[in-house]
């Protein structure tokens, strides 16, 4: 679980995310959603702890945090599997080559960095985010360059995650995907959470995500 008691980030006098309070149950998939500047990797930036906030505390039941950034600058000279091999080492674990099956890199493990596209770039940036099987997942615009056929992939991964009680929390300014892969979307605007979402039926959260970003601020 995660706990947001109070919790906002000011710069000088501008609030990034002003102050709130919410509860992120375990295994649940949210989404944050809005236009840029609203908040969205403010939050992020708080639960890997990059940032601290202005005010509150946040509270998670975890120290097993995973990150997926939205890029990385590989070796481009390595291959997938020594790259893979190479972040599994710093993270001290063994390489369990089923992440990179799990994610559609497995055929492609001898392929150069420098070959990769970049939704193959953003797969790889995913499975070195599930090595260590975290507790709470993170995922900065994890839809990036992704293909249709691998956002299916992308979906029942995250479910599965979601059901062995990981706590997913991924940022996204594609509101068809935050509809499709979340449990729960909070929209953001001006550092605010607008609304929060709970999604029983997919077009009926993109229709009320639709109506924020022709009314956002």
């Amino acid at each position: 679980m995660i706990y947001f008691q109070n919790v906002g980030k000011r710069y000088k006098k501008t609030w990034a995310l002003q102050p709130m309070s919410e509860t992120l149950q375990a295994g649940t998939i949210l989404a944050l959603s809005g236009p840029n500047g609203a908040g969205k990797s403010t939050i992020l930036n708080l639960l890997t702890r990059s940032i601290r906030p202005t005010v509150g505390t946040i509270q998670m039941d975890t120290t097993s945090v995973a990150f997926m950034p939205d890029d990385f600058e590989f070796e481009a000279m390595w291959t997938v599997q020594e790259t893979y091999v190479y972040l599994t080492a710093m993270q001290g674990e063994e390489a369990d080559l089923s992440i990179l099956e799990r994610v559609g890199l497995f055929e492609h493990r001898n392929k150069k960095i420098s070959m990769l596209s970049k939704g193959m770039r953003q797969r790889l940036l995913l499975a070195q985010a599930l090595i260590t099987r975290p507790t709470i997942l993170l995922l900065d615009e994890p839809t990036n360059g992704l293909d249709p056929s691998w956002m299916n992939m992308l979906s029942l991964l995250l479910r599965e995650e979601a059901e062995r009680g990981c706590t997913i929390v991924l940022s996204t300014h594609q509101l068809d995907i935050a509809s499709q892969l979340a449990d729960e979307i909070w929209w953001l605007d001006q550092g605010v959470v607008q609304e929060k979402i709970v999604v029983t039926d997919a077009s009926v959260a993109y229709d009320r995500l639709s109506h924020h970003f022709l009314h956002q601020s």
